[in-house]
């Protein structure tokens, strides 16, 4: 009965070819319905059917010819549809899922097929059996093929991201000055995730006193912009203030310190991204397609926001690029605030210095004395250096510099 059911099987296969395109299009509703977050992705959606199909058509002719089960091969759009969900960050449970319910969908079209026209009960209880037992076996192998590009596609995307951190860590941060770690921060961004990317800091920030504020709408300064190679004829704006709107993403992001994906559409610029009209017409002519607004954020306290931004010649921004964008936006930001501390520092240690040097020198009759102070060639600017010009009897006069 066995030899019954697997020549069975290959008359009903060779059968189902040319019906092949409406079992497809069965089962490609089933997966759209089940599936629908998978299908939000243009690559994914292009290449799902194509993948269908192909596996349809290796299912009909493994049972067809009877072919042993080590010259099962994963279809090769099957293949390339594992690795677009990995390049999606699509966790490998969809993937595994997306193959339970293309195999059910189709074996239950094929126990369908085998009632209709089997020619005895006899016959479909063995057609059955057989068929399921093959089903699985099969579908375990062709899953366990895509899982493994899947898997490599993964760790190609890790190895990348874990170099763009290393780089990062090396390329920002290099000197404690602000505008400079800013930069930095576009530059890296441009280099790697975006078309555009915009670091604006609170203007708080950037004063002497540090006093970050934690109420009331923020005024910001755009510090350093970056863009890709083809995008040159996008002119930098940055030194400009603004305040973004409360009810706006940016001020969400600022207030809350959590980062956010946003699409946009064609010709559409949000108006918080524009710091002028040409500057505005300069983005629409850009054609921006996806953004990310990340906070910079260090020891509790918001000291601004960065935005990376995509055209739409570009893939919009996945899950797993936000993460890297936070990760590079977090270390830079600790390197901004290391330098706006600095900054506060220096400035209250050269207060401190002029305050202990001798705002003016007594005329004495004995000897004409003039001064000038240089600090020291510390980065701080300070040295701790002092000087006195101390009259003294008898026409005498000391004349004091202590390191």
């Amino acid at each position: 009965m066995g030899t019954d059911a697997h020549a069975f099987l290959s008359d009903l296969a060779r059968g189902l070819v040319p019906r092949a395109d409406q079992l497809g299009d069965v089962v490609l509703q089933h997966l759209l319905s089940e599936l629908p977050e998978v299908w939000k992705y243009e690559d994914i959606a292009a290449v799902a059917p194509v993948a269908l199909s192909e596996h349809i058509a290796a299912v009909l002719d493994f049972l067809e010819r009877g072919l042993d089960m080590t010259e099962v091969r994963t279809p090769p759009a099957a293949i390339e549809f594992a690795r677009r969900l990995a390049e999606h960050g699509v966790p490998i449970s969809e993937l595994l899922r997306v193959y339970r319910l293309v195999h059910a969908g189709l074996l239950d079209q094929l126990y369908k097929e085998t009632a209709r026209v089997a020619r005895s009960q006899e016959l479909i209880n063995a057609t059955t059996l057989t068929l399921s037992a093959m089903a699985f076996e099969y579908a375990d192998r062709t899953a366990e093929q895509a899982v493994a590009a899947y898997q490599r596609e993964r760790d190609r995307w890790l190895q990348r991201r874990l170099i763009v951190i290393n780089e990062a860590g090396t390329r920002i941060g290099t000197a404690l000055d602000t505008t400079r770690t800013a930069q930095e921060l576009a530059d890296v961004g441009a280099d790697h995730l975006a078309d555009l990317v915009a670091v604006d800091l609170l203007s708080s920030a950037l004063q002497e006193e540090g006093a970050y504020p934690v109420a009331g709408p923020a005024t910001l300064r755009r510090i350093a912009q970056a863009v890709s190679d083809d995008c040159t004829d996008l002119a930098a704006v940055t030194g400009q203030t603004h305040t973004y709107p409360e009810d706006s993403e940016p001020a969400r992001v600022l207030a809350t310190g959590q980062p956010v994906r946003i699409g946009i559409t064609a010709d559409d610029v949000p108006p918080w991204l524009a710091m002028s009209a040409d500057h505005e017409l300069a983005l629409r002519a850009l054609g921006l397609r996806s953004m990310l607004l990340v906070p910079l954020w260090a020891r509790g306290s918001p000291l601004g926001l960065a935005q990376f931004a995509r055209r739409h010649t570009a893939e919009p921004f996945e899950e797993d690029e936000l993460l890297l964008a936070q990760e590079i936006a977090s270390r830079a930001a600790v390197n901004i605030d290391n330098a706006c501390r600095y900054t506060q520092e220096r400035s209250t240690a050269l207060t401190l210095q002029r305050s202990l040097l001798p705002h003016h020198v007594a005329d004495e009759s004995a000897v004409e004395t003039a001064s000038r102070y240089l600090p020291s060639g510390s980065r701080a600017g300070v040295g701790g250096d002092w000087f006195d010009v101390i009259p003294r009897s008898g026409a005498r006069v000391a004349l004091a510099v202590a390191t």
